[in-house]
């Protein structure tokens, strides 16, 4: 991935950009801005440290459950799990990932394109 530079431009439809301290994308309209906090872990990130996303880092949705069903939407599995060990570290629960898992991410692309 590169890094977000003076000639980097965004489309009408936005472009994907991640957040160099946790990983995680996002998704900006213009590049008329010098810092954004990152919405996922509230860095405060210089535009030219942004890097600029690709369709692998898109989010997708990992379903966990137990007695709670949980969704969580994360770029891979790892970033998912570190999600869930958060909600878990506040909420007191254990999540473990859906034995179907695929199949609620697949109905869920189905439907966002």
């Amino acid at each position: 991935m590169s890094k977000v530079n003076n000639k980097t431009r965004a489309p009408t439809g936005g472009r994907e950009i991640v957040c160099p301290e946790c990983d995680r994308a996002s998704t900006v309209y213009h590049f008329s801005w010098s810092a954004l906090a990152c919405v996922w872990c509230e860095a405060e990130v210089n535009k030219n440290d942004w890097l600029i996303g690709d369709s692998a880092m898109r989010e997708k949705l990992w379903v966990f459950d137990t007695q709670q069903y949980l969704e969580v939407y994360a770029p891979t599995l790892e970033a998912a799990e570190l999600e869930v060990q958060k909600f878990e570290a506040d909420s007191g629960l254990d999540f473990v990932l859906h034995h179907e898992w695929k199949i609620y991410q697949d109905e869920h692309e189905a439907e966002t394109n």
